[in-house]
């Protein structure tokens, strides 16, 4: 009797694989730890495998190297699998797709965050200015505000310093000495102008003299000549004279006497000749010599009298201008001297204190009416001029940095990111102490980063004390070599 036939069992459907869920709603993505995306990045990995073997061998080739490759444990003999539709690989692949696409655009932000190199703390800092009072006096109020806070511009009046006991004595003995050279100067001028007057009236007279003089001995050589000429017509005479007489004496109708006052006039006149001759020889020298202004004469003089004054009235003119130029320098040294006296009286009696550049008032100390004395702490000014971000960095951030390098300046009161770089880094060494918050107020981190934030300085308060993070991109690491182990 043959069996009764069994009946035949179908085989079990598969379960449905991960991959045929519903992709994961974004906010509850966004809302997990970093371990939970990165084992459910790794299940949708295991999921596109299993449906297209491209991405399981994608997988094995990018895994590192030194992971061993696991032993597939060999597998029971399954059941005939009921045949599906062929439509519903397609879907499937599709399904896989598109939460890989929503994974990724919801997930990369976050996990590259994760990557990126940032500060420990970060806060918005700036120089402080501390203004000191240059002279000793009486503080007075300036022209713009005092009150912490206050916006300032540079070259604002902040306070004046008065000295009402400034010494002055000093300009009060250049002003007088300036105005007795002052004084003196036309007495000068005067003297000098007389002696002018008197020289070209001397001039006139010795030119007068030497002319009259010169005329003179022209009519006296004329007269000398005359005188000349007159002698020589006696000694003519004479001389006939005597050669009559002495025919006479040859004759014997003359007598001896009389031949000899004849010898004797012949002799006078021929000497009167030669006297007239030599006067008109020395008239001639003088004529000569007064031509050539030198005036010679009996009395040893060779310039007449207004001649000699007119030498001495000139060595006078030339002291006088002499003593003229010496008063002029003189005036001009002491108005010198006078205009350095004063500006630096005005230095010791009054200072204004100005505002060195654009920021705003960190603390005043003092107040109007005060007295202080020189180099006495009057204001603290914050120069937003040149605002920075001091921030912390753990060592193995720090060591990766270096001066210069780029960064970005996140607030934490939002806003969008600030370009910045890095200018100092002082580690664990003793920090600047002219910053309006010391870095040393900072709890967290002892490796101290100051970062220059170009888009900071356009405030007026330089927004001192805002916090936020500082994203250096120069250190900031691959979001692939970040994953790559996680994923493997």
């Amino acid at each position: 009797m043959s069996a009764a036939p069994q009946p035949q069992r179908e085989p079990a459907e598969p379960a449905p694989h991960a991959s045929d869920s519903a992709p994961v709603d974004p906010a509850a993505f966004a809302q997990m730890d970093a371990a939970g995306r990165l084992a459910h990045l790794r299940g949708l990995l295991a999921a596109a495998a299993a449906v297209n073997p491209a991405v399981d061998d994608w997988r094995r080739r990018n895994a590192p190297e030194a992971e061993p490759t696991p032993i597939a444990a060999p597998r029971a003999p399954a059941a005939p699998a009921k045949t599906k539709p062929a439509a519903s690989t397609p879907r499937r692949v599709a399904k896989t797709l598109l939460g890989l696409a929503l994974v990724a655009a919801v997930g990369y932000e976050p996990l590259q965050r994760m990557a990126q190199t940032t500060s420990v703390e970060a806060i918005v800092n700036a120089r402080v200015i501390t203004l000191r009072s240059p002279i000793e006096g009486e503080v007075q109020a300036g022209a713009v505000g005092r009150e912490a806070g206050a916006a300032l511009a540079p070259g604002d009046l902040l306070f004046r310093v008065v000295d009402k006991r400034a010494d002055r004595s000093q300009v009060d003995e250049l002003s007088r000495q300036l105005e007795q050279a002052r004084d003196e100067r036309p007495r000068l001028a005067a003297r000098l102008e007389s002696a002018r007057a008197l020289l070209a009236d001397l001039s006139d007279q010795a030119r007068a003299f030497g002319a009259a003089r010169i005329r003179q001995l022209e009519a006296r050589h004329d007269a000398l000549t005359a005188d000349a000429a007159a002698a020589h017509a006696r000694t003519l005479d004479a001389v006939a004279t005597l050669e009559r007489a002495n025919r006479l004496v040859a004759q014997g109708a003359g007598t001896t006497v009389q031949a000899s006052l004849a010898n004797r006039d012949a002799d006078v006149a021929a000497q009167n000749e030669i006297a007239a001759r030599g006067l008109i020889v020395v008239n001639d020298v003088e004529l000569e010599a007064a031509r050539r202004n030198v005036f010679v004469s009996d009395s040893y003089n060779d310039r007449p009298t207004s001649a000699q004054r007119a030498d001495d009235l000139r060595q006078q003119i030339v002291d006088f201008e002499q003593a003229l130029d010496e008063s002029d320098r003189r005036v001009a040294r002491l108005a010198q001297d006078l205009a350095d006296e004063q500006a630096r009286y005005a230095q010791l009696s009054a200072a204004d204190v100005v505002a060195p550049a654009r920021g705003s008032v960190w603390e005043t100390l003092t107040a109007p009416g005060e007295q202080v004395r020189r180099g006495q702490e009057l204001m603290r000014v914050l120069d937003c001029g040149g605002a920075l971000v001091t921030a912390t960095v753990g060592e193995s951030v720090y060591d990766r940095l270096r001066v210069g390098s780029p960064a970005h300046f996140q607030p934490r009161d939002g806003g969008g990111d600030l370009a910045a770089s890095v200018v100092s880094l002082t580690g664990a060494s003793t920090t600047p102490a002219n910053f309006a918050i010391e870095p040393s107020a900072m709890a967290r981190g002892a490796y101290h980063v100051t970062v220059s934030v170009p888009g900071l300085i356009g405030g007026q308060n330089c927004d001192v004390g805002r916090t936020g993070r500082v994203v250096f991109d120069g250190a900031q690491a691959s979001l692939i070599d970040a994953l790559r182990p996680a994923l493997w």
